[in-house]
């Protein structure tokens, strides 16, 4: 059932049914041992899965189904470029080494961008079963609930960071302020534990535009700063991107001096 613009309240409707089953799906392959890598040869930190093809083939169908003009790009080789100014941005599985092992805290993630600016995203936690949405202008949802980030102070008020480190400096320097640092390894997750105060603020000095793309919207939606980490907005078209996400002006301002040169 092809649709012919963008309805935020009927995308919301079809993955809110959509993401768990595919969750439930995944999980089944976990219990039953079906999670050979797609590749033999990589690496346990560069993991590809039947898992992941099989989540990112659902979402890219059901695109394909109400959207079939937009453009989608999945983690997982994936690229089907258009001219509407609609690109899906598809990550089947974040945290797939950790999924893999055993480890509870992975989502799936997805949502569009329009012309270069996130404008709709969800993402859910299968173990948890936690669904998290947002649109733009709109707020963000955790299981249906609106959530807002306590404001709070600087650096040096905040307990834990999320961090991806780039350099020992840049640790010494955060940890100077009395932070204690998270290594979550989940880019959906962190973005969670900001959402639910745990947090304070992420740093990843590489992600993905399928990392990025819904966790950056439902974080600026409940109301934290993202940017790269030179301050500017989050370029899709890159590859790697280096991001912050600060539950304030202050925390974001702190890390920018730290790990933004």
């Amino acid at each position: 059932m092809a649709t012919k613009d963008f309805d935020p309240a009927l995308a919301l409707e079809i993955f809110g049914d959509l993401l768990p089953k595919i969750g439930r799906e995944v999980l089944e392959m976990r219990r039953k041992g079906q999670l050979d890598p797609i590749n033999k040869k990589a690496q346990i930190k560069d993991l590809r899965t039947a898992a992941d093809i099989f989540a990112q083939g659902r979402i890219r169908l059901c695109v394909h189904e109400y959207w079939p003009e937009h453009g989608i790009r999945g983690e997982e080789d994936l690229e089907e470029r258009s001219d509407s100014g609609y690109d899906w941005l598809i990550d089947p599985i974040d945290a797939t080494n950790r999924f893999t092992l055993g480890f509870d805290l992975f989502a799936i993630s997805t949502g569009p961008i329009l012309n270069g600016v996130p404008i709709f995203g969800v993402f859910y936690f299968p173990v948890e079963d936690i669904f998290v949405n947002a649109a733009k202008d709109k707020g963000t949802f955790i299981n249906r609930e609106r959530v807002v980030v306590s404001e709070g102070g600087g650096l040096k008020d905040e307990v834990f960071v999320g961090f991806a480190l780039r350099t020992p400096e840049e640790g010494q320097k955060v940890r100077s302020f009395g932070c204690h640092i998270m290594e979550i390894h989940s880019f959906t997750g962190t973005t969670l534990l900001i959402l639910q105060g745990k947090v304070g603020a992420y740093v990843h000095g590489g992600a993905t535009p399928f990392d990025v793309g819904a966790t950056a919207l439902a974080a600026m939606e409940a109301g934290c700063v993202v940017s790269q980490l030179d301050g500017k907005p989050i370029d899709f078209s890159q590859k790697n991107i280096p991001v912050v996400i600060a539950r304030n002006r202050k925390i974001w301002e702190g890390l920018l001096e730290i790990c933004g040169s």
